[in-house]
């Protein structure tokens, strides 16, 4: 009888611990079917350029989308794509694109435009700058 409360705590704590696994491996499941494509940032004086290279992307499902001030670029594969020597313990298999970027606070994300090629699988965001203040010519 002295024990029930100690039990009780002992068999909330294991739904816990499970619960908390079970979200893991969601969680980790979804970042294994993304990869981040390679991209390049350039800066100009009045805009900032991101390239971003996507093989086998199917870019009519892009997603691009820019908010509190972090650039988001998500596309899915035409194809997966699996690395199986990559890793140790198991294969690891891609359907998507997913990039994330925190951008300088100067960009005006509404005025960004989205350039895409089909042929090279690319696409150019570019994003303009605020202009400098307080600086005389």
């Amino acid at each position: 009888m002295g024990f029930d409360p100690l039990d009780e705590f002992v068999k909330k704590m294991r739904e816990l611990v499970r619960d908390l696994e079970n979200t893991m491996r969601r969680q980790l499941a979804m970042e294994a079917e993304a990869i981040e494509p390679l991209y390049t940032v350039n800066q100009y004086p009045d805009r900032y350029e991101v390239i971003i290279d996507m093989p086998l992307a199917d870019l009519s499902v892009l997603s691009v989308s820019i908010r509190d001030q972090r650039l988001t670029v998500e596309c899915a594969l035409r194809e997966k794509i699996r690395f199986e020597r990559w890793s140790v313990h198991r294969s690891v298999e891609h359907r998507a694109y997913r990039l994330e970027l925190r951008l300088p606070p100067d960009v005006i994300p509404e005025e960004a435009v989205v350039e895409k090629s089909e042929a090279k699988s690319m696409i150019r965001v570019r994003i303009p700058r605020r202009p400098l203040r307080g600086l005389n010519a």
